[in-house]
């Protein structure tokens, strides 16, 4: 997993897929991205408090790969997170 390092928010979400990737053992690495890789990412995502990841499907006209692998690995990640009763 290639997390962009920019000048960003680390939003809830983020946070949260961060450390529950980790936790099952999932690689990660925050570096600078450029856009000309973004065609050789098996999947690219935007993440924010509403979606866990929405698929970006080009960049510029670029047409960028979908994995619903990448999707579901996302998904089950944010789903696992333990959730604090009010």
């Amino acid at each position: 997993m290639v997390w962009p390092e920019a000048a960003v928010l680390p939003g809830i979400t983020y946070l949260l897929l961060k450390q529950q990737l980790a936790a099952a053992g999932i690689a990660q690495v925050t570096r600078r991205v450029h856009p000309r890789e973004l065609p050789g990412f098996d999947a690219v995502f935007l993440t924010n408090s509403e979606t866990v990841g929405r698929p970006v499907a080009s960049v510029d006209g670029v047409a960028l790969r979908n994995n619903p692998a990448a999707a579901r690995l996302l998904t089950e990640a944010y789903e696992s997170v333990r959730w604090d009763e009010i």
